[in-house]
């Protein structure tokens, strides 16, 4: 019994392979058989395929594309960072030495003056006056040492 069935199948299998491009049509006028052709078909098919094949061609040029578009963004987004972080650092080399002035602006002028070692008005004149007096005095000495001596 298996036998008969798996023969069958075999049978309405081949039938159909064969009568494929059979088309049995019942209606009222009666029953019409008609053979389709494959050929439309298969043309078509090989039309679509040409035509995915080119799109798919195109599609791999467009990707190409992007592909060297995006490596020029990423050598671009390199340069930006590389500039960004050496502007940065020179920001912030500039931030220290604005807070370093803004300290020493903070500071009174004598303050300033005493830490940078320079004189006020005042310890000029005196140093002046010193000047002139040692300088007064230096001069008498020598006289009377040259008077005493005689020379």
């Amino acid at each position: 019994m298996l036998a008969m069935d798996i023969l069958g199948q075999v049978f309405v299998t081949a039938i159909k392979l064969v009568f494929s491009d059979l088309r049995i049509q019942v209606g009222p006028a009666g029953i019409r058989l008609s053979i389709e052709s494959r050929q439309k078909p298969i043309d078509e098919r090989l039309e679509k395929i040409e035509a995915a094949g080119r799109n798919l061609s195109e599609a791999l040029q467009a990707i190409d594309s992007l592909r060297e578009e995006a490596n020029s963004n990423k050598k671009e987004l390199e340069e930006i960072e590389s500039q960004l972080s050496s502007a940065k650092q020179a920001y912030s080399e500039i931030n220290s030495e604005i807070d370093t002035v803004q300290k020493l602006a903070s500071l009174d002028a004598a303050t300033t003056r005493k830490a940078l070692g320079i004189p006020s008005k005042i310890e000029r004149w005196a140093e002046r006056l010193i000047g002139f007096v040692s300088g007064v005095a230096a001069s008498i000495t020598a006289s009377f040492i040259w008077h005493i001596l005689g020379l």
